[in-house]
């Protein structure tokens, strides 16, 4: 009896989002996640994210930088915010030191409506949950 076989090559495509979150995924435990939300206020309201946002240590000696962002736009783009509804976003950072047992959030932009908010203390979790219309 003889047995042959054909070698085939096999292609594979990675779909680039599942790829990006696959790279999300495998960092989750070096990361802080912040679920964010706000209302809408106005009939035109609209809000983003800036790439000058950060957590940092009460004395600013630690800071981590936003490492990306999910279900909102970036600076300069807008996300509208209907009046009387509420956008849920999330907001990935890498982990600031242990020491560190309570930090702000905060937009540091050169114009008026930057998010600030302080005293977060620090769970184990490493997930928080924060209302931006309290900043």
């Amino acid at each position: 009896m003889n047995l042959t076989y054909t070698k085939q090559l096999i292609k594979i495509e990675i779909d680039e989002q599942l790829l990006e979150e696959a790279k999300h995924q495998f960092d989750y435990e070096n990361q802080m996640i912040v679920h964010c939300s706000y209302y809408g206020i106005t009939d035109f309201d609209a809000i983003r994210i800036w790439p000058t946002t950060f957590i940092m240590s009460q004395n600013f000696e630690h800071y981590s930088q936003l490492a990306h962002v999910e279900n909102l736009s970036a600076f300069p783009q807008w996300t509208p915010v209907a009046l009387g509804k509420t956008k849920s976003f999330t907001l990935y950072f890498a982990k600031l030191p242990k020491s560190v047992k309570q930090f702000t959030f905060a937009e540091v932009i050169n114009e008026p409506g930057a998010f600030i908010i302080k005293d977060i203390p620090r769970n184990n979790q490493e997930i928080y949950y924060i209302n931006l219309n309290n900043a």
